[in-house]
């Protein structure tokens, strides 16, 4: 079935050294889809990408929109996107604000 309120697939991506994790879904409301898959695989990202598009109804031709934080695999990965033809988002971990006033729990393991 169609989601017919539904046009753009969206997905969050997840970047680590060894696996990428990918949370797809179609809007608010909606469970997600989270995939792991091997870090740097572009056949499984176009693969699961094309499963998510089946899981949620969406034509192949619907749009992807994506969002993830740059790091070490940060901006090759925005340019094979576009190429796909993905509209992405890359975050600058450094740009998202903080409340610095609220109190961090320590991590040293002498506290």
């Amino acid at each position: 079935m169609i989601h017919q309120l539904y046009r753009n697939l969206y997905m969050a991506i997840e970047l680590s050294n060894e696996k990428w994790k990918f949370g797809f879904t179609i809007g608010f409301g909606q469970s997600p889809r989270v995939r792991d898959v091997a870090a740097r695989d572009l056949t499984a990202l176009a693969k699961e990408i094309g499963m998510a598009k089946e899981r949620f109804g969406l034509p192949e031709s619907a749009p992807v929109v994506s969002c993830y934080e740059a790091g070490r695999d940060g901006f090759w990965l925005d340019r094979y996107l576009q190429k796909m033809g993905v509209t992405n988002l890359v975050v600058d971990s450094s740009s998202i604000e903080v409340n610095r006033r609220k109190r961090r729990r320590r991590r040293t393991g002498w506290m």
